[in-house]
């Protein structure tokens, strides 16, 4: 019988430069941990991981993606406001009511650079359906929970990133995995003090927030918020010859770095796009804290922030965090160095 190749059968996956080994291009080594996984076979702990993806709304028709979409069984999880202020569910995903209507709900993205679609596209598009890009392919199944915060001119309220949150608070404990946010801004430390206690005590009971540090290193300093949050996994960018984005947000907060350019993902209803920036870096350390809590899922923020640090390297750098994700080095981590290889007994 004829080998099985190890390799996706998706056919843009040759343009996903940021899956492959880092001797071909500064990727994340995410081929050779999906071929090690196609040998290996592990059982995660936990099959299903769920990602709440804080950003545009997501096209839900694109093909790659819809049956990656978390449905909402319970009419109490639709987070209505009380102030009729605005609500956020799977129906009607908008953390704002604008005046224009042009939140519809969070199945749909009608921002201008698809940005939502863009970065969940990067977590959850399937893979080996002879489509597309590839993404996942490690051992479990990935729900996404669309949160629509972002308006159609692109800008973010601190109020409805704080209905987001209210809504991710309204999940059971251990509910949602992992908060991806590709959003950052630099706001006064007083008018982020009760969001910063929120997700701290979300990130206690377990959930792993991830954000990009931002783009706009030219003019803002530092890493931006929610980034910044200690209790954060704080995401800069580097490019394809390995050095840190120019334009992507760096300094001590930092935790590490994916690749940030030239980033093959989702757009539109069934198109491809190039994105980049630290939005498209902070969804593929998602992805590997979703990965984390497949195999650990009762790993801490702490033991998650840990592990990924450690498969960026040892040493810190400003520029570069911990260094750049590296999915192999999470992959021996997690399922090679717990098993003691022991001499078989013959009778």
């Amino acid at each position: 019988s004829q080998a099985q190749s190890t390799l996706p059968n998706d056919p843009l996956y040759s343009e996903q430069w940021y899956l492959h080994s880092y001797a071909e291009s500064y990727g994340t080594n995410w081929e050779q941990t999906y071929q090690l996984l196609q040998e290996m076979k592990p059982v995660p702990q936990k099959s299903v991981i769920r990602i709440a993806v804080i950003d545009s709304g997501i096209n839900a028709t694109h093909p790659e993606i819809q049956n990656a979409i978390w449905i909402n069984q319970d009419e109490q999880l639709d987070g209505t406001d009380t102030d009729q202020n605005g609500y956020v569910d799977d129906l009607n995903g908008c953390a704002f009511t604008p005046e224009d209507n042009s939140c519809t709900d969070a199945t749909t993205d009608i921002s201008l650079t698809q940005h939502g679609t863009g970065t969940t596209g990067i977590i959850a598009s399937e893979i080996n359906n002879d489509t597309g890009i590839a993404t996942g392919g490690l051992g479990f199944t990935v729900e996404i929970i669309p949160i629509k915060v972002t308006q159609q001119n692109g800008v973010v309220n601190y109020s409805d990133i704080r209905d987001a949150l209210d809504y991710i608070e309204s999940f059971e404990p251990g509910y949602i995995d992992v908060v991806n946010m590709s959003l950052a801004g630099w706001p006064q430390d007083a008018w982020v003090e009760d969001m910063n206690q929120q997700i701290t005590e979300l990130s206690n009971q377990g959930i792993v927030f991830v954000a990009g540090s931002g783009n706009s290193a030219e003019t803002e300093d530092g890493v931006g918020w929610p980034a910044r949050h200690p209790s954060v996994i704080a995401v800069g960018g580097y490019t394809q010859t390995g050095e840190r984005k120019p334009n992507a947000n760096f300094g001590p907060e930092l935790d590490l770095v994916a690749p940030a350019e030239t980033i093959r993902t989702l757009c539109y209803e069934e198109d491809y796009c190039l994105q980049g920036g630290t939005s498209m870096a902070s969804p593929q350390i998602a992805l590997a804290a979703a990965y984390i809590k497949a195999y650990k899922p009762n790993s801490s923020f702490e033991e998650v922030q840990a592990l990924l640090r450690k498969s960026g390297g040892s040493s810190f750098d400003p520029e570069l965090g911990y260094g750049p994700l590296n999915f192999y080095s999470l992959a021996t981590e997690l399922h090679l160095e717990s098993k003691v290889f022991l001499p078989a007994i013959q009778n």
